[in-house]
């Protein structure tokens, strides 16, 4: 990885660290969603000349209340304080794993209220946005997106092809933004935010990854091979989507 600033056409997105973003263990090592999108949502603020700044907090907080999962046997919820200092819950999930009740049990030694509770909810609506086990879901952007007047939408599926490399490097070459799903292990994801793309030696991506100190520049074609799952959100650059909507 090296640095070009000189290559960047676009304002660098304000760079949030998911770790250094939550005082919380158990919500910053499931955070990556949320920091990602509170990146694009105040560099895309920025091109509009708006004053407007969100925290992965606040993110993480608007996609829990936002979030609707049908009813399973149990739903595990977190019960915490939000940003503004009002009670509320976080969805997890319809499974917990024992890293999770381990993470609780260090924020609680820490004097963190965070609590982990299940109840049976009578809701049939699916709107899936982020939940803590799941991480963000792309299915849930277009809308979570829209309530900042921002046009975003998912490309891609992670049961279908995957997205082309040439419409990638396109859109992202054309001031939008790429929330792309990454392998993190070989049974999970990790998001990043791809904000800049140039084609000096064999083309290389601006990559905002929350779990580093800063963005990088990283050959294209290696990340594109290597990192991408295939599938993500498109932010777009205005609040049109114009002749790059796929």
């Amino acid at each position: 990885m090296t640095d070009h600033p000189e290559h960047q056409t676009t304002p660098a997105p304000e760079f949030f660290n998911q770790y250094d973003s939550f005082e919380s263990i158990t919500l910053a090592d499931n955070a990556c969603g949320p920091t990602v999108v509170a990146m694009a949502i105040n560099r895309a603020n920025r091109l509009q000349n708006l004053p407007d700044r969100v925290s992965p907090f606040q993110i993480l907080w608007q996609a829990g209340q936002m979030t609707k999962l049908p009813n399973y046997n149990s739903q595990y919820k977190l019960s915490m304080i939000g940003p503004e200092g009002n009670p509320g819950l976080i969805p997890v999930g319809h499974r917990i794993s024992q890293s999770l009740r381990d993470s609780i049990t260090q924020d609680k030694s820490r004097g963190i209220y965070i609590n982990l509770v299940s109840s049976l909810s009578s809701n049939k609506e699916y709107i899936p946005t982020y939940t803590v086990m799941g991480g963000w879901d792309h299915r849930g952007s277009e809308s979570f997106f829209k309530e900042y007047g921002i046009s975003a939408r998912q490309f891609g599926d992670k049961y279908g092809e995957k997205f082309s490399f040439n419409l990638l490097s396109s859109l992202i070459e054309n001031g939008n933004l790429i929330m792309a799903s990454t392998t993190n292990t070989k049974d999970s994801s990790h998001l990043v935010l791809i904000s800049d793309y140039h084609e000096d030696g064999g083309g290389e991506f601006l990559v905002n990854d929350p779990k580093e100190n800063k963005a990088r520049w990283i050959n294209a074609k290696d990340w594109y091979d290597s990192d991408f799952r295939g599938y993500g959100t498109v932010v777009y650059n205005d609040k049109t989507r114009g002749k790059y909507d796929h």
